[in-house]
């Protein structure tokens, strides 16, 4: 079986913790969940001032879909090694994790609270929700069927 690999999947920011940036590979031997650094914080004021325009002058407001948040440096160098040296060599590094086909009990693709693409899993020390990107749903329920099948959970 080829390795899966899904990018650019981030977790929300919590009470405690920051949003951080993770890449998923589904490896024959392991699960691999590598952290690879902070996730972009799209800023939402052109997007509040835009509906509030559209809202309240006569004349519509002309809106734009925003651009995608930019990867950091820090992202992309750590997508870059993930590339050379592969899934094991960054499973040792603080904030991730890699886990058995044993270990895993939930894996859903599925849309979030605000309507955007997530991705569930569950094991049996951690649980992630995952936003992902909005074009990679698709493949979001590949690789969510794939992890299914290798774990053998429904």
């Amino acid at each position: 079986m080829p390795h899966l690999r899904l990018d650019r999947v981030a977790t929300k920011p919590g009470a405690v913790g920051h949003a951080r940036t993770y890449s998923l590979v589904l490896h024959p031997s392991a699960l691999y969940v590598l952290d690879v650094g902070p996730a972009a914080q799209p800023d939402d004021r052109p997007r509040r001032l835009s509906r509030w325009l559209s809202e309240h002058m006569i004349v519509k407001a002309r809106t734009r879909t925003d651009p995608e948040p930019e990867i950091s440096d820090e992202v992309r160098a750590r997508l870059a090694e993930l590339d050379a040296l592969g899934p094991e060599a960054l499973a040792q590094t603080p904030g991730s994790f890699c886990f058995g086909a044993n270990d895993v009990t939930v894996c859903e693709a599925k849309r979030g609270e605000d309507g955007a693409p997530a991705l569930r899993i569950d094991t049996s020390t951690h649980s992630f929700v995952f936003v992902t990107p909005p074009d990679e749903e698709a493949y979001t329920h590949v690789f969510s069927t794939a992890v299914r099948s290798w774990a053998g959970v429904r």
